[in-house]
This record gives C-alpha cells, structure tokens and sequence, in this order.
C-alpha cells in the first residue's frame, strides 16, 4: 500500500512540475514587427527564346539561311552573338513524302531593356517570329533585397 501512494505522490508531483512554465516563455524579450516595403526594378539580363523552323517559310528557306539572317541581324544591333546567343534546343520531324522539317532553338541574353524591341523589329523583319521572353532577371537582387528589409 506504501508503494502505490509513493508512486501516486510522484506522479501528480511530475505533472505539477510540467504545468509550470519558465520565466523566460512567459515575458519575451523582444518585439516581433512585420513591414511592407516596394521598388520598382529595371531587370539587367532578359533572357529571349528565338525559335526558327522551315515550315513557318514552306520549306522555301533553309534552317541555315535563317540563322546566318539571324545572326546578321543581331551583329547589326551591336550583339556579341558568339557571348550572348546560344542553342538550346535542335530538333527535325518527319512529314509526307519523307519530307523532314528542321527545327532549332536559341537562346539570346540580353543587358538592355531597349535592346528587346529592336531585337523583335529585326528578326521580324527577316521572318522570324517565334520570340519569347524566357526570363527577366536582375544582378543586384541581393542587394536591392536587404535595402527592401531595412526600408521596411
């Protein structure tokens, strides 16, 4: 009978002893502040996706002739095209009467905001249509972020 009242006192002395709670959780010693800050930032490196394929012409012009086209062009805009325009993607079809039609892709980074619409009006003008913007970054991101955290 000792035994069970000892083990029994023991155990609502742990749960008595689990209840409270330390000093330190009860009265925190610092302030949580949540803010919102904003900027407007102009993106350094705009990353387009130039895709050329002979069925846009009707197989009338070659893969080849609109790249050596492309890549005049972009040389006319003042573009370092063995730095900044790489392949992404190659790829040919089979079609009817074991006609294949070619199909590649490049990718062209660019630093300059106003570089983008001449790039569309001159790859437009040689027929290249098939332009996207993959991905607009800027390299100051680290920075322009801890700015943020302090203004907010």
């Amino acid at each position: 009978m000792k035994r069970i009242i000892l083990l029994a006192l023991a155990v609502v002395m742990t749960i008595g002893a689990q209840a409270q709670t330390p000093q330190a959780q009860a009265f925190p010693s610092f302030v949580e502040v949540n803010g919102v800050a904003e900027r407007e930032v102009e993106p350094d490196r705009i990353y387009l996706t130039i895709t050329i394929n002979e069925r846009e012409s009707k197989g009338r012009i070659t893969v080849e002739e609109q790249e050596r086209d492309m890549v005049a062009a972009l040389k006319a805009l003042g573009i370092k095209t063995n730095l900044y325009l790489r392949v992404s993607d190659m790829s040919s079809s089979l079609l009817k009467r074991n006609q294949a039609v070619t199909t590649k892709s490049y990718q062209l980074e660019l630093n300059d905001v106003a570089l983008v619409g001449n790039v569309y009006t001159a790859l437009n003008e040689i027929g290249i249509t098939t332009i996207n913007i993959e991905k607009v970054t800027n390299t100051n991101m680290d920075t322009i972020q801890n700015e943020l955290r302090v203004e907010a």
